[in-house]
C-alpha cells in the first residue's frame, strides 16, 4: 500500500463476484452563514429524506441530493432555494403520506425565508 495523503473515496472490495458500483448517500453541507434556525430546520429536514431515502423513486434521488445542496446553501439566492424547496416537495408528494412530516419540513423552511 502507498504511504501518504488519500483524497477522495476508498473502497477495499475482498472477494465477491458481480461488483458493479458504491452507492454513494452523503449528505449536503449546511452553511454555517445561515441564521441558526435555518440550519436546524434544513438538518432537520435531510434527517427525514434520509429517513425515507429507499422511497424516493430512484429517477428522483438526485434531484433531491442536488435541492438539499442548494437549499443548504448560502451561496444561492432566495429564489433558487425556495425552487429547490418545491423540487423536493414536489418528490416528496409522490411517496405519500410517510412523507407529510418532510411537507411540514419544506413550509417550516419556507416561512424561514420569508415566503
Amino acid at each position: 500500500m502507498t504511504e501518504g495523503n488519500h483524497y477522495g473515496d476508498v473502497v477495499n472490495i475482498h472477494g465477491g463476484t458481480h461488483i458493479t458500483g458504491i452507492v454513494k448517500n452523503q449528505s449536503p453541507t449546511i452553511a454555517p452563514q445561515l441564521p441558526t434556525a435555518e440550519r436546524e430546520a434544513i438538518a432537520e429536514l435531510v434527517r427525514l429524506l434520509d429517513g425515507l431515502r429507499d422511497r424516493i423513486p430512484p429517477g428522483d434521488v438526485r434531484t433531491v441530493d442536488d435541492s438539499l445542496r442548494a437549499i443548504g446553501s448560502a451561496d444561492r439566492t432566495p429564489q433558487e432555494r425556495r425552487g429547490a424547496l418545491m423540487a423536493v416537495a414536489g418528490v416528496a408528494s409522490m411517496i405519500g403520506t410517510a412523507a407529510v412530516p418532510v411537507r411540514d419540513a419544506v413550509n417550516a423552511i419556507l416561512a424561514l425565508l420569508g415566503g
